[in-house]
């Protein structure tokens, strides 16, 4: 057992004088720290020292790992394990760190094992906050992160090698395909023997599936669904089954899944429907998973698997009204969709309010779509509630380029319709301000077409009357 003054002597440093060690002294570290000052930070029981002094040492992290009770390191490899400072010369961050400075005062540095009567073991922490220490200099703390330093630039040159090598791989093997389709486009466009030879290099397996991601090859494939008879095709198609999700979504192979759709019948390629299905409605926001269902609803509406694929997206009219994807498929709905889907479509317009749909920049495309290709039912209705608008609501209408297109479209309506539409807008909006925009003045010209052919349908109807 050591004194301070003993434990300062030994690392070269002068300190307050202390008296005879007795053998039942015991050294303690003050668990608090924020009382260093005026009292000494190392307590000795039985021994009194009364000067303010404390002992900081700069020891390397690795020291903080040693388990409890293990043989310390030896002095030689401590070089920093020298510092002493004043009370007033100690930072004030240190004294009111919550980690103990030393394990069991000086014993651990003169003893050759853990002492076993350290009164408050709670104070040994396995992990040490590493901007208590002063510097561990040349210690093995800086030889530790020497060595981790080489070991990441070592990491870093092996990434980098394995990129530049997998990169070079890669623009080989899209060379190869690029020249494979060049080749494979020749002797399709040649015919003959030489087509049907390319159609059966494309069944190899995976080839087809390659080829539809791949920017330079894509439209091969395109080709060969084209001349290939349907048999043939849907050989080719059934490539890309178990992928037709990921196609949809990439710019390349989305365009192979549309000419499947269009070359070939929902029956003869089932997997592509029910891919679709199980992605979810989500899809049909997508950039390019709206053309999909596009051309779906152009070439196979009546199909009952595209029937229940449509009634199952149509869940999320109100969603699809105003994404900028999907409403390129509504409006596909109402032109190619079944009379069920279409009114569908309607009520959901009149349900989330005409005029803030005609107002929205997407919803005035389905709108306009609506006013053309729905039920004469539907469109009254719509119609009613347009021309139920008040003046100010009008003139917000033909103020913008959407809401005019949106009247041009109530103009191609029944007469009786157009009629009022016409009326309606003279009562509530300035021929002036109309002829102000350029979208005005076309929604004056075909007004003025609805007003003329309006009265030569009334002529027409006064002389079958006189005639009979």
């Amino acid at each position: 057992m050591v004194c301070a003054s003993s434990l300062g002597a030994c690392h070269g440093v002068s300190a307050p004088s202390c008296p005879p060690q007795q053998p039942e002294a015991q050294l303690v570290l003050s668990k608090d720290l924020s009382t260093v000052a005026p009292t000494p930070l190392v307590q000795a029981s039985g021994v009194g020292c009364t000067q303010p002094f404390c002992y900081v040492f700069a020891m390397p992290v690795e020291m903080a790992a040693v388990p409890y009770g293990s043989t310390p390191m030896a002095m030689q490899l401590l070089p920093q394990v020298n510092s002493s400072f004043s009370s007033a010369q100690v930072p004030q961050k240190a004294f009111a760190c919550e980690l103990p400075y030393v394990m069991g005062g000086s014993q651990w540095y003169q003893s050759a094992s853990w002492p076993a009567d350290i009164i408050d073991q709670s104070q040994y922490e396995p992990q040490v906050q590493a901007d208590v220490y002063a510097g561990a200099g040349r210690g093995l703390g800086s030889a530790l992160l020497r060595r981790q330093r080489r070991q990441r630039a070592a990491q870093q040159q092996h990434l980098a090698r394995h990129t530049t090598r997998h990169e070079s791989e890669k623009a080989q093997a899209v060379a190869a395909d690029t020249d494979l389709a060049a080749d494979l486009t020749e002797q399709l466009e040649a015919g003959g023997e030489a087509c049907c030879a390319a159609l059966a290099r494309l069944r190899q397996p995976d080839l087809m599936r390659r080829l539809s991601f791949n920017p330079a090859c894509c439209r091969v494939v395109q080709l060969a669904l084209e001349l290939a008879d349907r048999s043939s095709a849907a050989e080719l198609a059934a490539g890309l089954q178990g992928a037709v999700a990921e196609a949809i979504e990439s710019p390349r192979a989305n365009y192979v899944i549309q000419k499947i759709i269009t070359v070939l019948s929902p029956q003869e390629v089932p997997f592509v429907v029910e891919e679709i299905q199980a992605a979810g409605p989500q899809l049909a926001c997508h950039e390019y998973g709206c053309r999909v269902f596009c051309r779906l609803l152009e070439n196979a509406a009546a199909d009952e698997s595209t029937r229940r694929l449509i009634d199952s997206m149509l869940s999320e009219t109100e969603l699809l009204l105003t994404h900028t994807y999907g409403h390129h498929v509504v409006e596909c709905v109402l032109e190619h969709g079944l009379a069920c889907q279409r009114s569908r479509i309607v009520a959901s317009v009149l349900q989330q309010g005409v005029m803030p749909v005609a107002q929205s920049r997407t919803g005035a495309y389905v709108l306009e779509k609506a006013l053309l290709y729905s039920s004469p039912e539907d469109q009254q209705a719509l119609a009613s509630v347009l021309l139920a608008a008040t003046p100010s609501e009008m003139a917000s209408l033909t103020r913008s380029q959407l809401g005019c297109m949106v009247l041009r479209a109530m103009l191609r309506l029944p007469s009786p319709v157009a009629q009022q539409v016409c009326q309606h807008l003279g009562e509530s909006v300035p021929r002036q301000q109309l002829q102000t925009t350029k979208h005005g003045r076309r929604l004056l010209a075909a007004a003025g077409g609805a007003s003329t052919s309006g009265a030569m349908s009334v002529d027409a109807q006064d002389d079958d009357g006189e005639g009979a």
